[in-house]
Formats: C-alpha cells, structure tokens, sequence
C-alpha cells in the first residue's frame, strides 16, 4: 500500500493506491500527465533485523503524522490507514507509542 498525492491544474489530489497490478495501472493513470508533480509515502516496512524494521516502522508513522495526515481522508481510508499501523505496531512493540503521538 501507498499514498500518492499529485498536483495537477493547481489542484491537489490523494488517493490510497495497493501494490498490485490495479493499483498501479490507477495511479499511472491518474500521474500520466507530464505536467503532473507528486509524492507518495510507501507503507513498505525495510530493515535487515527487528531493530531496524522497528525504526522502519517510526518513520513512516512520523511522515504520516508531519505530511499526509493534513489532507480530507473519509473515516474508510482512515480506518485502513489505522488498522496498518495498528498491525504493525503490535509486532514491532509500538503500541503504546503510537497511542500517545495519535498515530493509532
């Protein structure tokens, strides 16, 4: 799963895409302009021990928090983007931490 906002005609867009093949073929197709600029924020958790993945998993919390949480999400894409830090918050012993930054 990812985010990807994209700026196109002076307006701003946001969409939670899925990594598989319509996922992708939905934001190519919503970025296919050349005039389009865009950012995403990849929930890919990266790291070779648990330590790492943990730190991994902090970052993208902390991205979320600072950038993409500004935008207007509906209460579905929300409670998908909740149960993600959610489920990985409980195997990387982050619970309580995201509780207390309003992550989850």
């Amino acid at each position: 799963m990812f985010i990807g906002v994209y700026e196109l005609d002076n307006k701003k867009y946001f969409n939670i895409y899925y990594k598989c093949k319509a996922g992708y073929e939905e934001w190519f197709k919503d970025t296919f302009s050349p005039e389009c600029k865009y950012e995403t924020l990849d929930f890919k958790i990266s790291g070779k021990n648990y330590r790492e993945r943990q730190a991994s998993l902090e970052d993208i919390a902390k991205e979320w928090a600072n950038y993409f949480c500004d935008f207007e999400w509906s209460y579905g894409e929300l409670a998908i983007i909740s149960a993600w830090f959610y489920d990985n918050a409980k195997k990387y012993g982050l619970i309580k931490v995201f509780e207390e930054n309003a992550i989850i």
